[in-house]
Formats: structure tokens, C-alpha cells, sequence
């Protein structure tokens, strides 16, 4: 009986170890998802947030060519200038930020896009204030209207973006 016992207390007393260290890495596992979560969750809010303000700044960039198309092109000129600014900041930010290699296609497609779309703005505001080639420059196929709407597209996309896992 004695032997018996014994054995019970040895198997308990090793049941209660593989617990404790069971539980301690269990433990150490919550404490590496919660410092992952909090590492990317303030870089991806910053990657949305940098992307809906370069989303505001493009509209202000497309509302600068609609104003120079109605004549208005002294003002157009300062919104347009004023809001590059805001939108190079913003995709700047947003390529720092990246979590997920399906991110980095996007941020690639968005970056070649606005190199064309403020080659594009250049290009549209080389023309003179009455160059009827300007109207084509913004509304044609290819033209600055369609640009600006896939980067709206993609800007789109890279808001709604969600880790890896």
C-alpha cells in the first residue's frame, strides 16, 4: 500500500508540473500575440489614416483641374500646389507601413499612379489658360479624370487592408 501511494504522489506531483509548465507557455504565448497585435495595430491605423488623407488630397487635386476647366485657374493653381504636398506626405507614410507583401503591390500600383498622375498635372498646367487641349487632358480615356479615379481605387483598397496571419 505503501508503494502505491507513493505513486500516486509522484504521478500528481508530475501531473502539476506539466501543468505549470503547460501553463508558463501558454502565458509567454498570450504575452508574444499581444505584443505582435499592439505592434501592427498602431501601423496599420496610421496606413488607413495616411490613406484617407491622401484620399482627401486627391480630391482637392481633381477639384484644382475642374476650377481651372471653369476658369477659375489663379485659385486652381494654389489648391493644386497646396495639396501635393499633403498627398506625397501621405503615400510616403503609407509605403513605411507595410504588413503584408499584398500590400506592397498595392503601394507599388499606387506610387506609379501618382507619378503619372502629377506628371499628367504638369503637363495639363503647361498649357495655356484658353488651350482647348485641356478639356481632352482631363476627360479623355488615359486622361487625368480616369487616373485619379484608380487611385482613388487602390487608396481604397490599402484602407480596408488586414494583417497577415
Amino acid at each position: 500500500m505503501k508503494a502505491t501511494l507513493q505513486k500516486r504522489l509522484a504521478r500528481t506531483l508530475a501531473l502539476v508540473v506539466l501543468w505549470l509548465i503547460l501553463g508558463a507557455a501558454g502565458v509567454k504565448l498570450l504575452r508574444q500575440l499581444g505584443t505582435n497585435v499592439n505592434g501592427r495595430l498602431p501601423e496599420t491605423s496610421r496606413g488607413v489614416t495616411a490613406m484617407e488623407h491622401l484620399c482627401d488630397a486627391s480630391q482637392r487635386i481633381d477639384s484644382s483641374f475642374r476650377l481651372t476647366l471653369a476658369g477659375q485657374e489663379r485659385k486652381a493653381r494654389l489648391q493644386y500646389e497646396a495639396n501635393w504636398k499633403t498627398y506625397r506626405e501621405n503615400l510616403r507614410v503609407e509605403q513605411e507601413v507595410l504588413i503584408s507583401s499584398q500590400e506592397k503591390g498595392l503601394v507599388h500600383e499606387l506610387t506609379a499612379l501618382s507619378d503619372q498622375y502629377e506628371q499628367q498635372g504638369k503637363a495639363f498646367y503647361l498649357d495655356s489658360a484658353n488651350d482647348r487641349h485641356r478639356h481632352a487632358e482631363y476627360f479623355d480615356s488615359g486622361g487625368l479624370h480616369e487616373t485619379f479615379i484608380r487611385i482613388r481605387s487602390v487608396a481604397g483598397q490599402l484602407s480596408r487592408k488586414e494583417p497577415e496571419r
